[in-house]
């Protein structure tokens, strides 16, 4: 190797090694100050006892289902080496079970058994058939399958496939929900690659750490779809009266650059005018900067304002602002209804580590919502806004 290689390899090993004593010192300064220390430790004592109980509580049911799995499994093993003689009818009603795991409108499907062969008549979707002659196909003294359906690619017309799935949620739940047994090794197989990392102190020991983390986040989360099909996605919803027409509410919301003027966090939002697109810029845990594109996907004057981030957002969101006005004999008020969906960096390990730090979303919108209703009732503009403003150029 030659000497310049070895100098940058010291270089770089030094950077990797005096990381972890940085961010220490950092956090040091942070929980050590003479004059919020002590308050901002009793908040982190807190809030670290209520994540290592919730992770408690998920590991208890995860190991529930895995003896409960285990449970299950002996018992098909035995049933597959004893013989089945259930009647027609118990074979009936274990095929109209299976099948209302497999489709969406199971009272659509009429079965019949004679003998173990089993015929299916009835209306069914294009796309579930496949998945319901399996089911039925391994359904316990089913000896063969007889397709008498009538297939639709869409619901139509049909009345026995309209309205609202009866079991869309439990499927889209069972497709998607991991494992008991698979959470388990994924957990402690992400502690010890985080521990690894971090004994290791290099890149690769960072970047192996990193991935242990994320093994570790994805184990403790259910496995549960939320909002965008993602399971990190958290909401906040909140509602405020303003003594003020619904005009005057309603053009300074769509304004975005107003934001900046009352928002602690928000330091600067850009309109592309004519293309309903933003950019925004945030202040994220630490003073770091988060920025990300939006675009409008509703837009009704004084009704309605609603947004979407565009994809490869470092924080996904989106939400949608309504408004609505009651005349009092005092004065119009105007209520506005705010509901926001967002997606932390890093999942829900990232909003964790948020709220350490101070940023808690919810909050936050409280204190934004407190300055910019006293600014629109009053036009006297905050003074801990990102960005504050004259009261002259308030409104």
């Amino acid at each position: 190797m030659w000497p310049f290689e070895v100098q940058r390899e010291r270089r770089r090993a030094g950077l990797f090694s005096g990381l972890p004593m940085l961010l220490l010192g950092v956090a040091g300064m942070y929980y050590l100050d003479p004059d919020r220390g002590r308050r901002r430790r009793a908040m982190l004592r807190d809030k670290l006892l209520s994540q290592f109980h919730c992770a408690e509580d998920r590991f208890r049911r995860s190991a529930t289902l895995a003896r409960d799995r285990a449970i299950g499994l002996v018992a098909e093993a035995r049933a597959g080496f004893t013989e089945d003689h259930a009647d027609d009818p118990t074979i009936a009603e274990r095929v109209r079970s299976a099948i209302g795991r497999a489709v969406s409108h199971p009272g659509a499907i009429n079965v019949r058994s004679d003998l173990g062969v089993v015929t299916l008549t009835g209306e069914v979707l294009a796309d579930e058939v496949e998945g319901l002659i399996s089911m039925v196909e391994h359904v316990r003294g089913v000896r063969e399958v007889r397709d008498r359906l009538d297939i639709y690619e869409t619901p139509g017309d049909v009345p026995s496939l309209q309205g609202q799935p009866r079991n869309g949620a439990r499927r889209q739940g069972a497709i998607e929900h991991r494992d008991p047994i698979v959470r388990l090794l994924t957990a402690g197989g992400g502690a010890v690659l985080a521990i690894w990392g971090l004994i290791r102190r290099d890149l690769v020991g960072i970047l192996g750490g990193a991935a242990g983390v994320g093994m570790l986040r994805k184990s403790l989360s259910n496995g549960n779809g939320a909002a965008r099909g993602k399971v990190d996605w958290r909401q906040i919803q909140k509602t405020i009266n303003v003594h003020a027409p619904i005009e005057e509410v309603f053009r300074f919301f769509a304004s975005y650059e107003n934001f900046p003027s009352f928002m602690r966090n928000v330091r600067e939002v850009r309109a592309h005018n004519g293309t309903g697109r933003s950019h925004w810029v945030v202040s994220g845990p630490m003073g770091a900067s988060v920025t990300w594109d939006a675009e409008l996907t509703h837009y009704a004057p004084n009704e309605l304002i609603a947004w979407e981030s565009l994809p490869g957002a470092m924080v996904g969101n989106a939400g949608v602002m309504r408004f609505s006005e009651e005349r009092l004999p005092e004065g119009p008020v105007t209520r506005l209804d705010i509901k926001l969906s967002y997606d932390p960096p890093a999942g829900a390990l990232g909003h964790v580590v948020a709220r350490l730090f101070g940023a808690d979303p919810k909050s936050e919108m409280d204190a934004d919502l407190a300055r910019v209703k006293t600014m629109l009732e009053t036009g006297n503009p905050p003074h801990d806004a990102s960005r504050p403003v004259a009261a002259s150029s308030a409104m």
